[in-house]
């Protein structure tokens, strides 16, 4: 399991997005020399090691993912570039022939970016990391809503050129949960911040000939039915 090191400076063609991840025994040596993200554009002073953040450090086993990153925003940044994998079919940043690195997607596929509200969400956080995150190679077409804000985004090719054709739509939380329904996500579907039940409900129906995957990235501070309803029963529901 190889821990991927968000650094700063912007990613694309041949940045951070489709590096392969530094090696595990690599990690610790090489940490030193990472100059973390700055939200604020400052410039950091000084790197104090303080150990593992349990909170902040996790992995699930069974699809090798693992993060380690800022305390701002890193869900979030972690959750698009998974969104784009899943788009592209394959996670660009890993070895060729690291078992990992093909994922088991039809391309093209549509998924969905859920979020808490498009004046803020979006426009402030996943719309730039979208930008940031995809390659230049990718042709990327990002399409506002008749809001104005990001509401979709085409990748019409890959990363190395190849035929892509995937669509990423970005939908807000303050919509009708009904206004979820009508579109069959057979790509991903990830909920940036936990989302009201009636519109998680109104997106499952829509996977249920796909069975696409679904993740959260969130700080669980609303929402109480995900912990009731998902995590409480985590060991048991697959």
């Amino acid at each position: 399991m190889r821990p991927c090191v968000v650094g700063d400076g912007p990613v694309g063609l041949g940045s951070g997005f489709c590096q392969p991840l530094l090696g595990e025994g690599d990690f610790d040596h090489r940490l030193a020399y990472v100059s973390p993200l700055c939200c604020d554009g400052g410039e950091v002073v000084s790197i104090r090691r303080i150990g593992r953040q349990v909170a902040y450090d996790f992995s699930v086993e069974r699809y090798h993912n693992y993060i380690a990153g800022g305390l701002v925003h890193h869900n979030t940044f972690i959750g698009i570039a998974e969104d784009l994998s899943y788009s592209l079919g394959y996670r660009p940043w890993l070895p060729l022939d690291d078992p990992d690195r093909v994922i088991d997607v039809r391309v093209p596929n549509i998924g969905l970016i859920g979020c808490e509200t498009a004046v803020h969400s979006v426009s402030e956080k996943i719309g730039p990391l979208l930008r940031l995150l995809i390659p230049r190679t990718c042709g990327a077409e990002f399409r506002p809503g008749p809001s104005g804000y990001l509401s979709r985004v085409i990748l019409h090719r890959g990363c190395y050129g190849e035929r892509c054709g995937s669509t990423i739509y970005i939908r807000s939380y303050v919509e009708r949960p009904d206004s979820f329904e009508g579109i069959d996500y057979d790509g991903f579907v990830h909920w940036d911040e936990p989302p009201p039940l009636g519109v998680f409900k109104a997106v499952e129906r829509g996977k249920v000939v796909s069975n696409a995957a679904s993740w959260f990235t969130m700080t669980p501070l609303k929402e109480p039915w995900v912990l009731s309803m998902l995590s409480s029963r985590a060991a048991t529901v697959i």
